[in-house]
C-alpha cells in the first residue's frame, strides 16, 4: 500500500472511531504489518503539529483529538457548551438510563428504534452515563445535577419503568 494512502487510511480510522484504537486493530483492518502502522502514526503525529488536531499515543493505541491553542476560543467554546441544549436523542437516552437504571446499548436501541452508540459515547464522555461491562446507568453526578436523591423523587417512576420494560420485551418478539 502506498505510504500516503496508508497514512490517509490511518487518519480516517482514527477520526471514525473517535476514541483510542489499538495499533493492532488498525493493522488488522488495513491488513498491514503493525510496525508500519507504528511508524506511520509517529509520522502522522509530527504532521498534525501544524494543524488543529493532535494524535495522542501510548505504547499500544492512538486517538485523534482536537487541539485549540487559543484561550479566547476555548472560553467561547465553554460558554457555548454550557448553553447547549440537549437533543431529543440525548434526552431519550438519559430517560431510558434513568428509568431502567442498568441497561444495555441493545435495550436502548430497541426502545428508541435507532442506533444509540454515538449518543451513549457522548453521554459517557460528558459524565452523564457510566458504563460497567456493557451496562449503562446514570452517573451519580448526573442524578445530582437533576436533583434526584432517590428514585421515588421521579414522578410516575414505577409506571414509566414498566412501560419501558414492556417496550424492550416487545422489541425482542
Amino acid at each position: 500500500m502506498n505510504v500516503n494512502i496508508l497514512r490517509n487510511n490511518i487518519e480516517a480510522l482514527l477520526y471514525f472511531y473517535n476514541e483510542p484504537i489499538s495499533y493492532k486493530k488498525i493493522a488488522d483492518i488495513l491488513d498491514v504489518d503493525i510496525d508500519k502502522i507504528e511508524k506511520e502514526i509517529l509520522d502522522l503525529q509530527e504532521e498534525l503539529l501544524e494543524r488543529g488536531l493532535r494524535l495522542i499515543t501510548s505504547d499500544s493505541e492512538a486517538q485523534l483529538v482536537a487541539f485549540i491553542d487559543s484561550p479566547e476560543v476555548l472560553e467561547k467554546l465553554d460558554e457555548s457548551r454550557s448553553e447547549a441544549q440537549f437533543t431529543p436523542a440525548v434526552l431519550e437516552t438519559l430517560a431510558i438510563a434513568l428509568y431502567l437504571d442498568k441497561v444495555t446499548e441493545a435495550k436502548i436501541d430497541a426502545i428508541r428504534g435507532v442506533r444509540s452508540s454515538r449518543t451513549i459515547k457522548k453521554l459517557c464522555r460528558r459524565g452523564y452515563l457510566q458504563e460497567v461491562s456493557g451496562v449503562y446507568s446514570l452517573s451519580a453526578d448526573a442524578k445530582r445535577q437533576l436533583g434526584i436523591a432517590q428514585l421515588s423523587d421521579i414522578p410516575n417512576f414505577d409506571s414509566t419503568k414498566l412501560k419501558l420494560e414492556e417496550l424492550t420485551v416487545e422489541g425482542n418478539d
